[in-house]
């Protein structure tokens, strides 16, 4: 499993204010696996309930829909192969360091500072 180590600033009005670093990991090849089959399974379970209602009209959306949603969520799921695994900043506002917990490897995105409650929007870091 490898590392990356990653600058990332919070931004306001365009500008950086803060810096701070995150670590991303791939994520195996085993969880990507099972998350995605959790998630088409729980579309396909759903349409398994709709597929025998009564519902003329939206049977037909409604069942389509979640067949197509479990094969999107599936491969969606399946090649998000990184994440941010760790990371911290300092609030722009406060001055507090902040922990940035296990999440997607989606930018940019929001964190609520623990000590003030304000709102910082993280961006990677142009080098």
């Amino acid at each position: 499993m490898s590392e990356l180590n990653l600058n990332i600033v919070v931004q306001e009005s365009g500008r950086a204010v803060s810096s701070g670093h995150v670590i991303m990991a791939e994520v195996p090849y085993g969880y990507r696996l099972k998350k995605a089959l959790k998630n088409m399974g729980l579309c396909y379970g759903a349409m398994l309930v709709f597929l025998f209602l009564p519902i003329p009209i939206f049977h037909l959306f409604i069942v389509g829909g979640l067949f197509l949603l479990g094969i999107f969520m599936f491969f969606n799921t399946y090649v998000d192969d990184i994440e941010i695994a760790s990371g911290q900043i300092a609030c722009s506002g406060c001055g507090q360091e902040n922990q940035i917990s296990k999440r997607a490897d989606t930018w940019p995105f929001w964190l609520k500072c623990s000590s003030c409650q304000k709102d910082l929007r993280i961006e990677k870091q142009l080098n």
